[in-house]
Parts: C-alpha cells; structure tokens; sequence
C-alpha cells in the first residue's frame, strides 16, 4: 500500500485521526510523512496517538510525565481535583477513575493523573494549569471530552 501523503510505497504506517485527512478515521502514512507532520515521536521512536480534535500525544510521553512525580504529589492532585468537585462531579470521576484502575491495575492517583497530563499535553498546559483549570471551573469535561470542548 502507498502513503496517502507522499504516494511513496515504502512501508507506510497505519496511523489514526490525522488532522490533516477530514472525513477519514484511519490514513496510511510512511514514516518520513508522519516526522514532516509532527506525527512521530523521536524521542521515543513511536506514532503519536490521534485524537478527532485534531490533537496528538505520545503515550510513552504521557507515561514520563506522570513517573516524574512522587506518590504524595499524585495523591495531592487527586485529592484536590475530587475535593472542587461538587458531587454529581465527583461521581463521574469515581466511576471513570475505578475503572481506569481495573482496567489498568494501576492506583487511582496514576489513573487521574494519566487523564490530567493527557488533557494538558493536548492543551499546550502544564499539569498544574489543568488542574487549575479543572478546579476552578470544578469540572471533569476537560479530560472526558478533550480541553477544546469548554
């Protein structure tokens, strides 16, 4: 198969949500197109994910991020988060929450916080300005939805 991009047959990658294809979901790219699109990472050697607003991420960037941070600090941004919360707030966040952890073993702060540096990388923000922003507008429709959304 060729690249939909360059038209080169040389090994095109599959690659979803490409901002650059409309009204595709899925879009063959070789490797030198994904680079000229900002659509690879180098530093880990792997596609960035694609989001349908037009955003990417690396998840093994995600994954560093959230590594830089102690258990207490993760702990500490959970816990804020889910305290500006009003109820109903905090609900959708236990539910989406316990089920990111049972889906991934992981603790409830990493889970969190996978979602909070995901919606900030997508952003262009800091961790510390979603979660800013999540709590002083105390909602969770910025890392359910995507940060473009409200």
């Amino acid at each position: 198969m060729n690249c939909e991009i360059c038209e080169k047959q040389s090994g095109p990658v599959h690659f979803t949500n490409v901002p650059q294809n409309l009204n595709k979901t899925f879009t063959y790219m070789c490797i030198d197109c994904t680079k000229k699109k900002g659509l690879f990472c180098d530093k880990h050697q792997t596609l960035r994910m694609g989001f349908l607003d037009n955003t990417v991420l690396c998840i093994p960037c995600v994954e560093e991020i959230i590594a830089s941070f102690d258990p207490c600090e993760r702990e500490d941004i959970y816990a804020s988060i889910r305290k500006a919360l009003p109820p109903c707030e905090q609900h959708g966040l236990d539910e989406l929450v316990d089920r990111g952890a049972t889906f991934t073993q992981s603790r409830e702060s990493v889970v969190m916080l996978r979602y909070v540096v995901s919606a900030a990388m997508r952003a262009g923000m800091t961790v510390q300005e979603m979660v800013h922003r999540i709590t002083t507008k105390r909602t969770i429709k910025f890392i359910l939805w995507g940060w473009s959304s409200l």
